[in-house]
C-alpha cells in the first residue's frame, strides 16, 4: 500500500474518536468506536510489545500494517496513547506486555512459552482465509487478542475508513467546477491490476463487462503503464481522464475490502467495487457502484452508459466529497491504548470459528457468484524459538 494517497492520519485524530463503521442512516461516522480520551501517555507506564514472529518473512518490513522497533509507529502517525514500545530481542520476550504473532509466519512448533498469565498474546492478519493456514484448531488456548480487518476481531485492523472532516469544505463540490472537471473525462473505466489470476476471478468477470463497457488496463496484466504505479501522480491521472475506477478485490470474502476501495475514494472517479464487505458501513450512501447490485456483467456495463452519458447522475456520486474522506485506518493507535486500557480477559479456545465460520468466500464462475472452498497453505513459514 503507498502511505502518500492518504492524510496522514493524526489529523482526524487528534479531534476525534475513531471511527470503525460507517452509519449510514444518520450519515455520521459511528456506532463502533474507541475514544482515547480517558488515558494520557503521560502518565501511564510504558507497555513492550514483543515481534514473536516477522511480516511475511521480514523483520525489519517498512509498511503500513507491520510495527516498527522502538517508540517510532506510534509516534510518527501522532498516537494519542504513544507509550508503546517495540522489540524483536529475545532476551525481552520475558518481561514483555503482549507478544505479536502473524498468521502467515507462524507455524505451531515456533510458539514460545509464556512467561506471565498477564502477557497478552496477540494473532494478526489482513488476509483472507483462503490465502492463509485454515487448520487454526491446533492454535487454541493460546491466544487472548485476535487482530485483524474483520468486524469480530478484538481489534480492528482496516485498510482505511471514510471519517468526517473538521470542516465541511463546500466550494468543492460546486456543481459547476466538477462539471469542468468532465470535460477531460472518456466515457471509460480505468484498473490498476497485476495479478492476473486471482481466487475471486474477477478478470473474467472483466473479460466480459468490456464487451459492454471499455475498460482500460493499467499494470502486468494490461498495456498501459503508469510509473510509479498506485501513486498520487497515476490516480491524478486517471482521474481526470476516465469516469470509472475498477475496485475489485483479489477475493470475496466477509468484511475484507483494500486500499483498491480507499484510494480512488480520494479523487473524482466514481469506484466500481467487487468484494464480500457490506459497503454500506463501510462508504457513504451512493458514492460507489457495486458489482453485486447487478445480475451480470452486462447488466453492470449498460448502466455505466447511463451514468456516463446523463451528468447530473454522474455528479450525484460525489455529493459525500464536501462532508466526509477517506483516512487511513490507525490500527497501532488502538492496539497502543487497548494495552494501556484493558486487561487480559480470556482466551480464543475455538479459533476455527472465527478464522473459518462464515468465511466461505465466493468467486465468479459460469456467469454468477458461487461459494468457493479454497485449502491452499502457505508456501513457507519461519521457525523461531
Amino acid at each position: 500500500m503507498k502511505e502518500s494517497i492518504f492524510p496522514i492520519v493524526r489529523e482526524y485524530l487528534l479531534n476525534s474518536s475513531i471511527p470503525k463503521f460507517f452509519n449510514e442512516n444518520s450519515r455520521t461516522v459511528g456506532f463502533r468506536y474507541q475514544s482515547y480520551k480517558n488515558l494520557s501517555s503521560m502518565n501511564s507506564s510504558k507497555k513492550t510489545i514483543f515481534l514473536a514472529t516477522p511480516y511475511f518473512g521480514e523483520w525489519n518490513a517498512e509498511h503500513f500494517y507491520s510495527l516498527h522497533i522502538g517508540y517510532k509507529t506510534f509516534i510518527r502517525y501522532s498516537c494519542p496513547i504513544y507509550n508503546c514500545h517495540v522489540t524483536k530481542e529475545p532476551s525481552q520476550i520475558h518481561k514483555a506486555d503482549a507478544l505479536l504473532f502473524h498468521v502467515r509466519d507462524l507455524e505451531v512448533f515456533s510458539i514460545p512459552r509464556r512467561y506471565s498469565p498477564n502477557q497478552v498474546w496477540i494473532l494478526y492478519s489482513m488476509e483472507p482465509p483462503w490465502l492463509e493456514i485454515r487448520d487454526m484448531q491446533k492454535f487454541n488456548g493460546i491466544f487472548n487478542w485476535t487482530m485483524s480487518y474483520r468486524r469480530k476481531s478484538d481489534i480492528l485492523m482496516q485498510y482505511g475508513f471514510v471519517g468526517r472532516l473538521p470542516q465541511p469544505m463546500v466550494k468543492l463540490t460546486r456543481f459547476k467546477e466538477r462539471l469542468i472537471s468532465l470535460r477531460t473525462k472518456q466515457n471509460k473505466a480505468v484498473w490498476f491490476v497485476s495479478n492476473c489470476n486471482t481466487d475471486s476471478n474477477r478478470e473474467e468477470y472483466i473479460k466480459q463487462l468490456k464487451k459492454i463497457y471499455p475498460v482500460d488496463v493499467f499494470g502486468g496484466c494490461g498495456k498501459e503503464f503508469c510509473r510509479p504505479a498506485e501513486t498520487q501522480k497515476c490516480y491524478t491521472r486517471v482521474a481526470v481522464r476516465y469516469k470509472f475506477y475498477i475496485s475489485f478485490e483479489n477475493a470475496i470474502c466477509r468484511d475484507y475490502v483494500t486500499e483498491k476501495l480507499f484510494n480512488p475514494l480520494n479523487y473524482d472517479i466514481i469506484p466500481v467495487v467487487l468484494g464480500g464487505a457490506d459497503y454500506s458501513t463501510v462508504t457513504p450512501r451512493h458514492s460507489v457502484i457495486n458489482a453485486m447490485d447487478f445480475n451480470n456483467p452486462e447488466d453492470l456495463g449498460r448502466y455505466l452508459w447511463k451514468v456516463s452519458k446523463t451528468d447530473t447522475l454522474y455528479l450525484s456520486y460525489f455529493w459525500w466529497k464536501s462532508i466526509y474522506k477517506p483516512y487511513l485506518q490507525p490500527w497501532m493507535c488502538d492496539l497502543c491504548a487497548k494495552l494501556h486500557n484493558s486487561p487480559v480477559s480470556r482466551t480464543w479456545d475455538n479459533l476455527d470459528e472465527w478464522w473459518n465460520e462464515g468465511h466461505t468466500c465466493s468467486r465468479w464462475s459460469n456467469n454468477s457468484f458461487t461459494l468457493h472452498k479454497n485449502n491452499r497453505f502457505p508456501f513457507y513459514h519461519t521457525k523461531l524459538f
